[in-house]
């Protein structure tokens, strides 16, 4: 979720930033983007497009994000081994990892947006990229800190922009997402909630909801709720579960304890599941923004409850 890393929580944003100058260099000195969609050009998309229910539970690649920029190939073979079938990746990282995914039965889903294509800069022309890497969703991970205002004139100028965007992803054949934190469940002066305002107002530009259940949670709202209210409009979801001793704040103000392994915290999953499918959504991406240990056991003790859950 490289759109918005500056709003992440927990003080990260100059590490992260260097840890994305650290890919791009790895990604000039290993392949070039050239190379990367002329092999994707050749046919190796075509062996990992989900059906009925996606491919498979995915990973949200920011997990692992210190890892994949030390061995990227190493990291992706792990998760892998571990069972996920499909990823959403950061657009700072793509031409690294499509060449390393794609062999290892890895689909590319959905891709996060840097802060600027986030804007609208270089928008157009990375839909054509993002297109031939054969990813079907590009999510916007946040509205910039700034843009976060009790001002409802500079909030719909915002709106209006991400219509814009949206517009122009569906003439690319592709969809454009929004990604939640717990700052839009907060309220305007006359009381309408930011998600709302968000979600009424790119209703028309066909804008979908990349629910992030814990920030739902996070704020004090049910995720199940959410799933029902905008059953239509919601394409993906973040799977990743809320320590029960935490706080609840409409703030993004996280402290790393907060966020644990999916199946181990305060959300309901099996509800939230059950909604979900309710709703037809296809894909699930488990993320944890920060783990007690290594990230990939953290994915992999989510990965075991997700799969041993029993449906209903």
């Amino acid at each position: 979720m490289v759109a918005g890393l500056a709003d992440r929580p927990c003080g990260r944003v100059a590490r992260l930033r260097l840890e994305e100058d650290t890919m791009r260099a790895h990604a000039r000195s290993t392949v070039s983007r050239r190379q990367v969609l002329a092999t994707l050009a050749a046919g190796a998309v075509s062996g990992v497009r989900g059906t009925a229910q996606g491919a498979g539970w995915g990973v949200q690649l920011y997990t692992v994000r210190e890892q994949i920029t030390r061995d990227p190939a190493g990291t992706l073979k792990q998760i892998a081994a571990i069972g996920y079938k499909e990823l959403e990746v950061l657009q700072p990282t793509l031409t690294t990892i499509a060449p390393i995914a794609l062999p290892l039965g890895l689909a590319l889903t959905s891709v996060h947006l840097d802060d600027a294509t986030a804007k609208g800069e270089g928008f157009d022309a990375f839909l054509g990229d993002a297109r031939r890497l054969g990813l079907q969703y590009v999510v916007v991970a946040s509205i910039p800190r700034d843009e976060r205002t009790t001002d409802r004139a500079r909030f719909d100028a915002t709106v209006a922009r991400l219509s814009r965007m949206s517009r122009a992803a569906a003439a690319a054949g592709l969809q454009l997402c929004y990604h939640n934190h717990a700052f839009e469940f907060g309220q305007d002066r006359d009381g309408t909630r930011w998600l709302d305002v968000l979600m009424h107002g790119t209703a028309d530009a066909g804008l979908q909801l990349e629910l992030d259940v814990f920030w739902a949670s996070f704020a004090g709202t049910d995720p199940v709720t959410v799933l029902e209210q905008y059953k239509k409009r919601v394409s993906l979801v973040h799977l990743k579960d809320r320590n029960p001793n935490g706080r609840i704040s409409v703030t993004d103000a996280a402290s790393p304890n907060d966020f644990v392994e999916v199946g181990s915290g305060a959300l309901d999953f099996p509800a939230i599941l059950a909604a979900a499918r309710q709703a037809g959504i296809r894909h699930y991406f488990v993320e944890q923004d920060e783990t007690p240990g290594d990230p990939l056991d953290s994915l992999r003790r989510s990965y075991g409850y997700l799969t041993a859950m029993p449906k209903r």
